[in-house]
């Protein structure tokens, strides 16, 4: 098992490289006037998966995922990119090759994004506090474990 290295910015430690990257722009004083960034900020509890964002831009309104190299990251964004729609969630993907044009790729398409009705009407609080339904299918899946 690879260790894992831990990168230190302003908001705390990133677990990749790419998340170092987005933390050292959002970070920038005049970027962050804009966005308001925050690093995993909350656990949203949507109905196929429980995603904790990257970041969240408050000023914004917006999610911001970053996705990774790793051969999973594909399927994982697919899932959640997915889970993010259907909940009608505003969202801005970054993937590796996206890191070197964060101004374009992250910055601008979230302030054009902030100003959809999508961005407008998002409430995070909303997905915040789990359904009861999601909570009992918890504790069923629970049960199978420990039963064997």
């Amino acid at each position: 098992k690879p260790k894992h290295k831990k990168f230190r910015t302003i908001f705390g430690y990133m677990k990749s490289t790419y998340e170092k990257a987005v933390a050292d722009f959002l970070a920038k004083p005049e970027v962050y006037a804009l966005t308001g960034a925050e690093y995993e900020p909350f656990t949203l509890y949507l109905e196929n998966t429980k995603p904790i964002p990257d970041f969240f831009l408050k000023k914004l309104n917006i999610i911001v995922e970053i996705y990774g190299g790793h051969p999973k990251a594909w399927q994982r964004k697919v899932e959640k990119n997915r889970d993010y729609k259907k909940a009608k969630i505003p969202v801005i993907s970054i993937t590796p090759s996206e890191i070197y044009n964060l101004d374009y790729c992250l910055l601008r398409q979230a302030i054009k994004l902030s100003k959809t009705p999508l961005a407008k009407n998002f409430k995070p609080e909303k997905f915040m506090k789990p359904k009861p339904e999601w909570l009992h299918n918890l504790r069923m899946q629970v049960g199978k474990i420990r039963r064997g």
